[in-house]
């Protein structure tokens, strides 16, 4: 068979070679950061690609009956200066080793990019090995994302039977998910249908989640799940943003007593300059980036002018990265 590039969904795709695929190309950046592939199985996928603002487009790349490469892209609704659009995150952008060099990230990147309406935005947060044609694709930077600590010393007191891990979503974040786009120029629409999908729905990873509340109304999310990266286990905070920067210290009360629960004596976030956390408020400190495993930039792609990307202030935040 010839070489061959279409754009199927989900349900289009034979999934066992798909998470083939997925773990032999990322199967040296993921054992580099000690990172098993093993949660790249068909039920993640299946969870993946089908989000509250539609199926995902796959872009994939066969040869003789072998899959060589894929790039993916799943639908996200956008606010963009108060208007609510629908957005793609491109993600899974994988080629085996055997098959790089012949320009299939960039043919998969096109096609997708040529199936989109005239006023869709898209993002994405390259690797290293993508990052250049990424930018050869038009895409533009907004910015490098730092990541923030903190390191609790005194959490062997803490109680941590208080710590549920059943919290939905309820009416009351819709509300405060249009509070939180008045606040920012481009962010994600964190409605509770997406809260919903991206951790509660997760088929493999359990995250412990909090908003604090006043008069019945919602005014933050604090989202977590312990990690291991290059064997330091980790609480890694996914979410962490509020109308008012006040309850925050009750947001990071909430983050000891999971940490004490996960065994964790360090919590992280990464985090875009809109977003970040405050050292009063919080108590984390941003870490220099040349010690980092990874360059988290975030860059984005517009067919239309329907904002300046690179001047608009994004809110960007560990939970927009798909990675985790």
């Amino acid at each position: 068979m010839s070489l061959q590039i279409t754009i199927k969904e989900v349900d289009d795709i034979d999934l066992d070679r798909y998470c083939l695929l997925q773990q032999q190309s990322f199967e040296a950046i993921f054992a580099d950061n000690r990172i098993y592939t093993s949660y790249l199985d068909p039920t993640f996928f299946k969870w993946k690609y089908s989000t509250p603002a539609g199926k995902a487009r796959i872009a994939v790349v066969e040869e003789n009956n072998c899959m060589l490469a894929s790039v993916a892209m799943y639908p996200v609704y956008i606010v963009v200066k108060g208007k609510k659009k629908r957005g793609w995150h491109f993600v899974e952008a994988a080629v085996l080793p055997v098959a790089r060099g012949r320009g299939l990230f960039k043919r998969c990147m096109s096609l997708l990019i040529d199936s989109l309406k005239s006023d869709e935005i898209i993002y994405v947060f390259p690797n290293s090995s993508s990052i250049q044609g990424t930018i050869k694709a038009g895409f533009r930077k907004i910015e490098e994302s730092d990541f923030y600590v903190r390191c609790f010393f005194n959490v062997f007191n803490i109680d941590r039977s208080a710590i549920e891990t059943d919290f939905f979503f309820t009416a009351g974040q819709d509300v405060y998910a249009d509070a939180m786009c008045a606040k920012q120029d481009v962010v994600v629409f964190r409605d509770a249908a997406y809260m919903n999908w991206r951790y509660k729905q997760h088929p493999h990873f359990t995250y412990y989640i909090f908003s604090p509340v006043e008069n019945g109304r919602i005014l933050g999310n604090v989202v977590a799940r312990s990690v291991i990266i290059k064997g330091i286990r980790m609480l890694l905070i996914m979410e962490m943003h509020s109308l008012y920067d006040e309850v925050k210290k009750e947001m990071m009360s909430f983050v000891r007593r999971v940490a004490k629960k996960e065994n964790c004596f360090i919590a992280g976030t990464f985090s875009g300059k809109n977003g970040k956390p405050s050292l009063s408020s919080t108590g984390m400190i941003q870490l220099p980036s040349y010690i980092l495993p990874k360059r988290h930039i975030l860059m984005a792609y517009a067919k239309q002018s329907v904002c300046k990307l690179e001047s608009e202030k994004w809110f960007c935040q560990t939970g927009d990265w798909d990675a985790f």
